[in-house]
């Protein structure tokens, strides 16, 4: 927390800034990188830039300075201006400087570059003390979408005992793009042993989980996440995904009504109570929902692929056989599990000859026993 001596210094700069007349403050470096961070925090970028510009005005030499000013400037877009900010630098073959031009080549997507530069100072004794800009390069590369390089800049940083424990979701969230399970969901736990009330990364590690089919420990995670916030209106739906997944309809049916409290204009949450409430064979108040889902958005995929269930059910119900498979085939060619799903419903159809050669066929394309 900012003290009053803080906010008397910062009075004294934004009215020196409104004059025109910031240089006759006489600011120290460390005052300036406390406005600098100040801005940071409360996200008023052009406020940030001003500060990092008067700042480096006075102290172009310093390196804390002109990465704090490349940084806002990345940050904002202005690729150009970074790349001018690093070439005025008096030490252009700092340490630091270096960094800085692999960011720089980073947000112009030239990883090859970025990787010549952090090649070329990876071994300099000392460079653990950049730890904050290695870091944002990782950052940068996230961003980028390139999780690989994201990657060998946070095992740089952990192999010198550099890497905080907050960049652990991160390094999480790279190895689960990269498809190493056991890792993502090593770097999750590291991360929440540090900060255990971050609704938001339960919930990334219950996705984890679900999306590798470990729905309870799916469930015990988005649990988690809900109980720490219980508006958390993702987590609200994702567990109760993970319960139509594993057939247990009522619980789905309970997280889906949350949902649909959280978010009342979500068409996705009536769509899941209509999907409940079909896995319950209430089948009037499945249309009835999946209804409302098309009153909210007409286009809502989910809702309409309801409805055409909904259709082959009461055709089922109704005995007019020839009428529910024509329309089972159209189901099957959008989604060929869904066979599958009926069946554990309504356990009669196993009986239907035709049936289960439509349930045959789908095992056979998708290799699967069930």
């Amino acid at each position: 927390m900012k003290d009053k001596e803080f906010f008397m210094l910062l009075d004294s700069y934004e009215s020196a800034t409104r004059n025109g007349d910031v240089a006759s403050l006489r600011l120290s470096q460390d005052d300036f990188l406390e406005i600098i961070d100040y801005y940071g925090e409360i996200y008023d970028t052009a406020k940030l830039l001003n500060a990092c510009e008067c700042a480096f005005e006075q102290y172009s030499y310093s390196a804390e300075i002109t990465e704090r000013y490349v940084d806002a400037l990345l940050r904002d877009g202005k690729t150009e201006q970074a790349q001018a900010v690093v070439e005025e630098s008096p030490c252009p073959d700092s340490t630091m400087i270096s960094l800085l031009h692999a960011r720089i080549c980073t947000c112009r997507n030239d990883f090859q570059g970025a990787d010549e530069y952090f090649s070329a100072i990876e071994q300099f004794p000392g460079i653990a003390e950049y730890s904050d800009v290695v870091a944002s390069l990782a950052s940068d590369c996230i961003n980028a979408k390139n999780f690989k390089s994201a990657l060998r800049y946070y095992d740089f940083l952990q192999k010198h005992d550099a890497c905080d424990s907050e960049l652990y979701c991160d390094i999480a969230f790279c190895h689960d793009i990269a498809g190493n399970f056991g890792k993502a969901e090593f770097y999750y736990g590291k991360y929440l042993e540090a900060y255990p009330f971050e609704d938001a990364i339960w919930f990334d590690l219950g996705t984890l989980y679900a999306k590798h089919n470990l729905f309870e420990k799916a469930i015990d995670a988005f649990e988690y996440a809900i109980a720490l916030n219980g508006n958390n209106a993702m987590a609200l739906h994702n567990i109760a995904i993970v319960y139509l997944n594993l057939f247990k309809f009522g619980d789905a049916l309970k997280y889906f009504e949350d949902f649909a409290i959280a978010e009342p204009d979500n068409p996705l949450a009536f769509a899941g109570i209509a999907e409940s409430h079909m896995g319950l064979k209430n089948i009037r108040a499945a249309r009835e929902n999946f209804a409302r889902a098309l009153e909210i958005n007409h286009q809502c995929s989910e809702a309409e692929f309801g409805m055409l269930c909904i259709l082959a059910i009461e055709s089922h119900l109704n005995g007019q056989n020839d009428t529910f498979i024509s329309r089972l085939r159209k189901i099957m060619a959008i989604d060929p599990s869904w066979p599958h799903v009926l069946c554990n419903i309504y356990p009669e159809l196993k009986e239907d000859t035709t049936f289960m050669k439509l349930l045959l066929s789908t095992e056979k394309i998708n290799n699967k026993k069930y």
